[in-house]
């Protein structure tokens, strides 16, 4: 009688998902396909830019809390870099608050240029998990996914003509570092696509030698490799107008973020059901949680709004260094938190084999050591720029117009070169600028409004309703009522003008130029009580303006109060004493 072996057990087989087939696609890898046309779709009903400023509120800042939640909510994380979860958010939270304090610009160049980074390492994150999760462990295969991300990532800013105009802004024209020639720029530009071309290249080679080879090739991996960089490259390059790129491509990246900290929490509490504190509660099972999860990234994200209405010049600059302070905290503690070599991060990913490492630091130089000299590699070149701008201020204007020439073809270099010209006075010079800026393609609702304002002061009023006409179809501007108001009401449709200041009323209580419109509104409908209230509201807002005061007095003298009238046309000189009208006036009311 034969006997047969015993039949070997079979190893589980590997899943190539992280939460199964279609819920990967929607959440990691297809995102795109869904997002941009939702938001133009969304865009029908509201501006682009209102829209993006929405995103960008919520969603900018409302997906640093799931980081946050996972740093303080992670005991065994937390013993592990307690010293950093302490010191570093007094630290970038004081550097950042005194550097908006003073309206230094180098902490908005780090953010910029982190974010990017930040935006690139998340989609190689995703790469190496699902490398992981197919059970591809190849050196060169990794090498070469992380140059694509690098060089695609990296063009998408070098490419970009916002991008780029806004890092060299930022670092020339208001920090007043030295930039190289325009050949030079235009040179570097090149160089990069050539490189990213390359190694395109490289890549492609790569995968058709594996797929010779029959080596396990993750499509879903290269599915979100793909989906990436398109809507990386077509929210920076194809989207001129960098608001709406910016919250296009944080869309992707947000519902990554979010959906990715739910699944590694959920893992966590259900491999470890002892899990106490907001982690163990939140991250269950649960669609109501799932709902409260999201609800509480909002309510997080709310706080940008909380600081645009702050009254406090000093108050909302600090608020705002704290912003600022929560992305670049952000960016750090997702800088080590999440690192797929570690191997209790492999595990709550689903993964393994690959080389792991217990706690994911290299041999070698102390950590601590190789932590302080990135850290003085940012630091240092931030304190540094920071420093030398306020010195350079006074030069700010001849950068502006010099970057501009060195980018004829940049409509933003241009945009901005207008406004340096009408700031200064040089009305023919900046709407030509805005002209060629438009021609270049920008159509932003600031670049309309302000060719708006610049064609009133030269008395073409049907062009400049146009341009306002046009702002308003981008965004909600409340000035650009105001303008429109003003017109409405020189041609004398002054309900239509009413109509105009009271819409820019309801968009922002405290426009100054609205409240002075609807008292030049009152006063010609005979409600001079109601003139005063407006002209007194005007001047709450914007305590400067000499006209407001001196209609004021024209209103009180109407309404037979001599004394209050003097006192305006007198406060109204304070302000501008080549105000000759106030002057005669306060002449009259002083003579017996």
């Amino acid at each position: 009688m034969s006997s047969s072996a015993p039949a070997s057990p079979t190893a589980p087989k590997r899943s190539p998902w992280i939460l199964g087939g279609w819920r990967d696609l929607l959440l990691f890898a297809a995102t795109p396909f869904v997002v941009v046309p939702l938001y133009r779709l969304a865009e029908l009903q509201i501006s682009g830019e209102e829209l993006a400023l929405y995103v960008l509120a919520f969603g900018a800042l409302g997906h640093h809390l799931p980081g946050m939640m996972r740093a303080y909510g992670d005991r065994d994380l937390f013993q592990r870099f307690r010293t950093r979860f302490v010191l570093a958010p007094v630290f970038i939270g004081a550097v950042c608050v005194s550097f908006t304090l003073w309206n230094l610009s180098a902490i908005v160049l780090a953010v910029y240029l982190w974010g990017a980074w930040h935006g690139m390492m998340q989609s190689y994150g995703f790469v190496r998990i699902y490398d992981g999760k197919g059970g591809v462990f190849d050196r060169w295969t990794q090498k070469l996914d992380f140059a694509m991300c690098a060089a695609w990532f990296g063009a998408g800013v070098v490419l970009s003509p916002a991008r780029f105009f806004k890092i060299l802004d930022l670092f020339h024209v208001r920090a007043g570092a030295p930039i190289p020639s325009g050949e030079v720029m235009h040179g570097f530009q090149a160089l990069w696509a050539a490189g990213t071309a390359v190694i395109t290249v490289l890549f492609l080679a790569n995968l058709v030698r594996n797929v010779r080879a029959k080596r396990p090739i993750p499509w879903i991996k290269l599915t979100v490799l793909a989906t990436s960089i398109g809507l990386w490259w077509y929210s920076n390059v194809a989207t001129l107008n960098m608001l709406v790129g910016l919250a296009l491509f944080e869309v992707f990246h947000d519902v990554q973020y979010l959906s990715i900290v739910w699944i590694f929490n959920r893992a966590q509490v259900e491999k470890n059901p002892g899990t106490g504190g907001l982690t163990g509660w939140l991250f269950r099972r649960s669609g109501i949680l799932v709902g409260l999860y999201v609800g509480l990234v909002f309510a997080y994200g709310s706080i940008r709004f909380v600081a645009n209405g702050i009254s406090s010049e000093t108050l909302r600059a600090a608020m705002e260094g704290l912003i600022v302070g929560s992305a670049i905290l952000h960016f750090y503690y997702d800088g080590f938190i999440w690192k797929i070599r570690e191997t209790k991060t492999r595990q709550k990913m689903g993964l393994d084999g690959g080389n792991a490492h217990p706690t994911g630091k290299a041999e070698g130089m102390p950590p601590w050591m190789v932590h302080a000299g990135k850290w003085g590699l940012a630091v240092v070149p931030l304190v540094a720029l920071g420093m030398a701008e306020p010195a350079r201020r006074p030069g700010v204007f001849l950068r502006t117009e010099a970057l501009a020439a060195q980018l004829p073809e940049n409509p933003f270099a241009q945009k901005t070169c207008g406004d340096a010209f009408r700031e200064v006075g040089r009305d023919r010079d900046a709407l030509a600028k805005y002209r060629l800026a438009s021609q270049l393609g920008l159509d932003s609702a600031e670049l309309h409004h302000n060719t708006g304002v610049l064609l009133v002061r030269t008395g073409d009023g049907d062009a400049a309703r146009s341009e306002f006409e046009a702002a308003l179809a981008k965004r909600a501007l409340p000035e650009s009522h105001v303008q429109l108001g003003n017109l409405a009401f020189a041609a004398n449709l002054r309900d239509d003008a009413r109509d105009h200041w009271q819409t820019a009323l309801r968009l922002d209580s405290r426009c100054a130029e609205a409240h002075h419109g609807m008292g030049r509104y009152f006063t010609t409908a005979g409600a001079l009580s109601d003139a005063v209230t407006s002209y007194q509201r005007a001047i709450e807002c914007d305590p400067a303006t000499a006209s407001t005061r001196f209609n004021l007095g024209a209103v009180l003298e109407a309404l037979q109060q001599p004394a209050d009238a003097l006192a305006a046309y007198q406060a109204a000189l304070a302000i501008d004493p080549g105000l000759e009208p106030a002057r005669a006036r306060v002449a009259v009311l002083r003579s017996p």
